[in-house]
Parts: structure tokens; C-alpha cells; sequence
């Protein structure tokens, strides 16, 4: 008896473990935008939208996001000065089960345009608004060549930049246009080009409604990436 108590402690564990590994996995970005407060604009600031896509909380305490501009070699940590291309979140930092996190970024020159959702975080870069690649991480990477990125959990590149997921990046972006991961951000084939669709920004934070196409357990394997092959 004592034995198969221990077994199935054992398998507990085990279990408990892989679902936080899963639900961590299933993080990923879901929106861009970087025309915010340029002419023709629909938003008077840049942000970059996290989804969580599985049924359970996930706490990126220390994670991190960082933008770098198109054809940065040395893509993550280096595009600016003083930190500024990144964000590290504070400890107790959790997103919710199919919920949003909304980091908006710069302000472009026409700050009367209308003002995004209260964001949950501050990244301070200057996004392009046409070229330029987002990764999240679960560390922060500085003076990373792509390729070589520690932690990476997602990463979108948009228009021309180089470093995109799958080969290709998302379509080319404007200053009223973003780039939008399908199905809420549930579509997730490892591939920018075939994940995202270029549309109005409609930027969420944490305390917008949860996605209600979001599966606590996914079951087609298209909702998930290779990178996050616990999964399959």
C-alpha cells in the first residue's frame, strides 16, 4: 500500500508539473501595433497584446518582452539605449486563463487621437509602424543575435524584418493597421505569415472579456506551435 501511495504521489507531481509547463507553453503574442499617434492612426500610443490560451493562470513574473527594429543582426537588447526596447514584468505577475495582457508602448506625435484600453505594462520603445519583430521570453535576452534567444517563448516578426517565425513574417503594417493573431490568438502553427491577419488594431488588457473560443484542453494541433511541443 505504502508503495502505490508513493506511485501515485509520484504521478501527481508529475502532472501538476506538466500542466503549469503546458499552460506557460501556451502563451504567446497576439497583437502589434506600432503606427500608434502618426497620421492616420487610430490610437494615439504602439502596444503589443499577450494572450494566454490554456484554462489555467500563468504567473511571467521576470519574463520579458523586447522589440527590436527590422534588420537588427543582434536582434534583442540592442536596438536602444537604457533598456527601453524591453519590459520586464514585477513578481506576481499572472495572466489569466484565456485573457489578455496589454503592454502599450510609445507615443506617437498626435497624442489627442483616442487612447488605448488601460495598459498593464509599459514598454518604452518606439515601434515602427511598418517593419520590426516582438519576442517574449521568460528571461530577459540583451545583445542576442536571432536564432540564439534564451527562453524564447513566442516571437512575431511584422512587414520586412528579418527573424520571423516559420520564415515568414506577418504582412506589411501601417499606421492603422496591426498585425492580429487568428481566432483571438488561438491559431498558433509556428508560422507568422499563416498565424496572423493584418486588420484595425483592437488592443485588450486584463480586464477585457475572455476569449470565448479559447479550450481549456486543446484539441486540433493547429492551436498549438512546435515550439510548444509538450503538447503533441
Amino acid at each position: 500500500m505504502k508503495k502505490i501511495a508513493t506511485i501515485l504521489v509520484a504521478t501527481a507531481l508529475v502532472a501538476m508539473t506538466a500542466s503549469a509547463a503546458m499552460a506557460a507553453s501556451a502563451l504567446r503574442i497576439s497583437q502589434v501595433y506600432g503606427g500608434g499617434g502618426n497620421s492616420g492612426a487610430l490610437y494615439n500610443q504602439d502596444f503589443v497584446e499577450i494572450f494566454n490560451s490554456s484554462g489555467s493562470p500563468v504567473d511571467i513574473s521576470n519574463w520579458a518582452v523586447e522589440y527590436a527594429s527590422s534588420s537588427a543582426t543582434s536582434s534583442w537588447g540592442t536596438t536602444f539605449t537604457g533598456g527601453a526596447n524591453y519590459v520586464v514584468f514585477p513578481a506576481g505577475t499572472v495572466i489569466q486563463p484565456c485573457s489578455y495582457m496589454l503592454i502599450g508602448a510609445a507615443f506617437g506625435a498626435n497624442t489627442a487621437l483616442p487612447a488605448l484600453p488601460t495598459p498593464d505594462a509599459t514598454l518604452g520603445s518606439n515601434m515602427s509602424g511598418t517593419a520590426g519583430k516582438v519576442g517574449l521570453f521568460n528571461t530577459v535576452n540583451v545583445a542576442v543575435a536571432c536564432g540564439s534567444e534564451v527562453g524564447l517563448i513566442d516571437k512575431v516578426s511584422y512587414g520586412t524584418a528579418n527573424c520571423a517565425e516559420g520564415g515568414a513574417g506577418t504582412g506589411g503594417l501601417s499606421n492603422s493597421t496591426a498585425a492580429l493573431r487568428n481566432l483571438g490568438g488561438m491559431t498558433d502553427t509556428d508560422n507568422n505569415g499563416a498565424d496572423f491577419t493584418v486588420g484595425a488594431p483592437a488592443p485588450r488588457n486584463s480586464a477585457s472579456p475572455a476569449n470565448p473560443t479559447c479550450l481549456a484542453t486543446p484539441t486540433l494541433r493547429s492551436t498549438w506551435g512546435s515550439l510548444k511541443s509538450i503538447y503533441r
